[in-house]
């Protein structure tokens, strides 16, 4: 039996206790890549009839030398791909190459704005440059960090900015940055299309200005 907010008693199982949610500790956890395919333990028998690559994206490294993002969404971007073939599993993983992430690495700092933290003016600059700096346009960033989706048979990863990076499957490599504002007249599209059975893709943008 559990008490209910007027007092009386409620029948076992129908209300729950409060324990409150889980840790999310993991998941705002800077971890290392593994560039080279390593194999995993299978618990349990994968149907043979299962083959092919299992391929996730989200942010793997949460800080840059003293500075540190705010946000879940603001990590850098980590793909990840579990290949499953005749019931074995090897796994590997590599941070995407992206301006962001190579921009921030040289540094040691945070450089790029991202969605929840805002990146402090070079501290290289005289108190007016750095005051100037804050009314800057701040660039959309590159960091695809949120999916992965399939454009004509190519592999991509994306974000929900107008920038994606085309990946090579065989070595988690991205060979190619696209900007989608060069070929459609958007400022950012969402990061999960839709498909259609003959492969036609949909997806929704959006384009914003001064009117």
């Amino acid at each position: 039996m559990f008490p209910t907010t007027d007092g009386s008693k409620a029948k076992k199982g129908l209300i729950k206790p409060q324990t409150g949610l889980e840790s999310i500790a993991p998941l705002v956890r800077t971890v290392e890549e593994t560039p080279e395919p390593m194999v995993t333990t299978v618990h349990g028998t994968i149907p043979s009839w299962i083959n092919g690559n299992f391929l996730r994206n989200g942010p793997g490294r949460f800080e840059f030398g003293n500075t540190h993002y705010n946000h879940w969404f603001d990590g850098m971007a980590m793909l990840h791909r579990f290949k499953i073939q005749k019931g074995q599993v090897t796994y590997m993983s590599r941070f995407l190459q992206s301006d962001a992430y190579r921009r921030n690495s040289e540094r040691d700092r945070i450089m790029v704005s991202e969605f929840g933290t805002l990146a402090m003016p070079d501290p290289c600059k005289n108190f007016f440059q750095r005051f100037l700096s804050r009314f800057e346009r701040m660039e959309p960033t590159d960091n695809a960090s949120v999916n992965f989706v399939k454009y004509e048979g190519d592999y991509y990863v994306s974000t929900e900015t107008n920038f994606m990076y085309k990946v090579n499957l065989d070595n988690m490599e991205s060979s190619e940055k696209v900007d989608w504002s060069k070929f459609i007249a958007v400022n950012g599209a969402t990061a999960h299309p839709h498909y259609d059975p003959d492969g036609t893709s949909y997806n929704m943008g959006n384009s914003y200005g001064s009117k």
